[in-house]
């Protein structure tokens, strides 16, 4: 996988950021195409295997269902 893939798939999706005591969480909202997502989920996988840190907190990652809106407009399209 490409720099420029991995960018599109995950780097550069808008992001939910919660924190708790120990943990940031990232949330993503799942892209629609099957192969794109298994390829959000394999980058996801990877990303957690790392175990990246944030100023002593645990960075997470996770993958959301897009909003039912958003997948009414897609078929549409």
């Amino acid at each position: 996988m490409t720099p420029a893939r991995v960018r599109e798939l995950l780097l550069s999706r808008s992001a939910e950021v919660t924190c708790e005591d120990e943990k940031i969480h990232l949330v993503l909202i799942a892209l629609y195409d099957p192969i794109d997502r298994a390829h959000q989920e394999e980058l996801i996988r990877l990303f957690e295997s790392c175990r990246l840190r944030i100023r002593d907190r645990r960075l997470t990652l996770r993958l959301r269902d897009p909003p039912a809106i958003l997948r009414e407009l897609r078929i549409a399209a």
